[in-house]
């Protein structure tokens, strides 16, 4: 999995230690699971937890509070998807960091590049819709975006 290399390569240089990794497929229920096995192998908390979707984080949060755990209330936890519901927690402070995928453009240019398709023209191989990191610095503006576009009330 080259972004599982990616990520460990990147605490590595950050002079981290990736504990463990544990896959979920992208299920809550699986990742509150994964969760209540962590904080039993490591009571005194744990650093950071990269969470490969919102609502996983999400469920990891969920037991984190559930527990009442003082240690993991302090983890840094990053997200990722940008929905509204893990925004929300970020904006309550639960949720660290999340990284948007930009869903909206990912649309916008999926639509587009068919569009060339059906009209006999070219298309790039690879189309980068962005992401975005969002954190309490500029969830505010991420949030009047997503609100301007449409995708949140």
């Amino acid at each position: 999995m080259p972004c599982l290399r990616g990520y460990r390569s990147a605490v590595e240089q950050a002079g981290g230690t990736v504990l463990e990794v544990q896959y979920c497929d992208a299920q809550p229920d699986r990742a509150a699971a994964a969760m209540e096995a962590v904080m039993q192998k490591y009571p005194q908390g744990v650093d950071a937890l990269l969470v490969t979707s919102d609502d996983m984080a999400l469920a990891a949060i969920k037991c984190i509070w559930d527990n009442n755990s003082a240690d993991y209330q302090k983890t840094v936890i990053c997200g990722f998807d940008g929905n509204q519901a893990a925004v929300e927690a970020l904006d309550r402070g639960e949720l660290t960091v999340d990284i948007a995928q930009q869903g909206y453009e990912m649309g916008y240019k999926a639509v587009e590049a068919a569009l060339d398709v059906l009209e006999g023209k070219s298309v790039e191989s690879v189309i980068d819709s962005g992401s975005e990191v969002i954190t309490a610095d500029n969830i505010d503006a991420y949030i009047a975006d997503c609100r301007e576009k449409g995708l949140w009330e």
